[in-house]
């Protein structure tokens, strides 16, 4: 199959999967509303924290089935599994609607998700692999807003209930998007096994990434990264809700500088992606993220104003897009059985672990009577603490990806003819 083709294919795999994953997200908001009203308690945050265990526990599953049923065979019992899950959400009383979605429907999509992008950048070719995902990273940063934009008509409801059946008719066209590239590439070449570096014993992801100094690191970027993103983003929202109950604000302000950011994040993932070969790129890139956020957040503590809140915007959009795709490059280094299996539990684990750091430590803070500002700057000493591991994360991509390139440099130059050597 011809490589744009092939490239297109799986953005617009990817398209659809991050506009299903927002819509199932919008509806758990709607619906935890609706069941505090009922029930006195909020069922769709419990259902989320259950959707949190069945994703963890995916991992401990995830290999074996692999192995039983083949890659393939995953994404298609995913997706069935997601569509009829979503098609129950319309019929579902809102009980049952909000625990099908959070316990569900959500930790499914992220492992499908999870799944596509170990397709996106399985390849032997790093620099295939790098545009590949930067392509793929800009239409998920699509995703979300052509379906935020899909969903401001929409009157609450029964009908709104579709909107589950719409995410999985999603789910299952990225399935049939995903299903055309396999049988493409199958047919290209018939002698690539499906799973050359699988072990015949069998780990499951968690087991890859202790056993791994390198998925350790990478699992510990993720984890303090999520610490700090969580942290940073109710700093901001802080900021924000108190500028605007003062009135310094409007409230299309938000859905006006979206726009320009979506464009914004699509032309910044699409630039850096195919540069993070290069020498020492890929340690800028990481190292960009922990210092603009660090200096944004002192900015915020200095000055928490809705003018400072409007100026951090623009340059912690761009460091985020920057550090969604170099995350995403951190996985090209790795074997097909650890770009896969790994991935998955650094996702569906190590990501949950950090962003219920965050969120303990915030309200842990509160409990003391802490103000904002003290959990800024305390954000603060973790984003340089985030800072030192990204140096030591981005070096050993770079030494990875170095002599992972000698072997195939070697292989090109005696392939090719030399004078005197017929």
């Amino acid at each position: 199959m011809n490589e744009l083709r092939k490239t297109l294919l799986l953005a617009g795999a990817m398209l659809a999967i991050s506009s299903a994953t927002w819509l199932l997200e919008w509806l758990t908001g709607c619906l935890r509303f609706l069941t505090s009203l009922t029930l006195g308690s909020d069922l769709a945050a419990t259902a989320g924290i259950a959707g949190t265990l069945v994703g963890g526990a995916a991992v401990f599953v995830y290999a074996r089935m692999t192995r039983r049923w083949g890659r393939l065979g995953i994404m298609a019992t995913l997706s069935a599994l997601l569509g009829l899950a979503c098609a129950s959400v319309w019929v579902a009383p809102w009980q049952l609607a909000a625990v099908l979605v959070g316990a569900v429907c959500i930790p499914v999509a992220l492992i499908t998700r999870s799944h596509l992008w170990a397709i996106t950048s399985d390849t032997r070719s790093p620099g295939v692999a790098l545009r590949r995902l930067g392509i793929a990273a800009a239409a998920v940063a699509l995703g979300p807003y052509l379906a935020r934009i899909a969903t401001r008509s929409i009157h609450w409801g029964r009908g709104g209930l579709l909107i589950g059946v719409f995410a999985g008719a999603l789910f299952v066209v990225a399935l049939l998007v995903v299903w055309v590239v396999q049988v493409g590439d199958r047919r290209a070449d018939r002698s690539v096994a499906p799973d050359p570096d699988t072990p015949p014993g069998g780990r499951n992801g968690l087991s890859l990434v202790l056993r791994d100094s390198y998925l350790r690191l990478v699992a510990g970027w993720v984890v303090m990264t999520a610490i700090a993103g969580t942290l940073s983003t109710r700093v901001r929202d802080a900021v924000w809700a108190a500028a605007q109950h003062e009135g310094a604000t409007d409230v299309d302000w938000g859905f006006r500088h979206r726009t320009i950011a979506v464009l914004v994040v699509v032309l910044v993932q699409l630039f850096i992606a195919s540069r993070l070969a290069r020498r020492g790129a890929m340690v800028a890139a990481l190292i960009m993220w922990s210092v603009v956020l660090a200096t944004c957040q002192v900015a915020l503590v200095l000055a928490p104003h809705a003018t400072t809140a409007e100026l951090v915007y623009w340059p912690v959009t761009v460091a985020d897009a920057m550090n969604v795709v170099a995350t995403l490059a951190l996985f090209l280094v790795v074997s097909r059985n650890e770009s896969y299996d790994g991935r998955l539990a650094i996702v569906m684990v190590a990501h949950p672990v950090g962003v219920a750091i965050g969120e303990g430590a915030r309200f842990g803070l509160s409990l003391l009577g802490a103000e904002e500002r003290v959990v800024g700057m305390a954000n603060t000493g973790v984003l340089a603490v985030t800072a030192v591991l990204a140096l030591v994360v981005g070096r050993r991509f770079a030494r990875a990806l170095s002599v992972a390139a000698v072997p195939k440099a070697a292989s090109a130059i005696s392939a090719t003819p030399q004078p005197g050597l017929r």
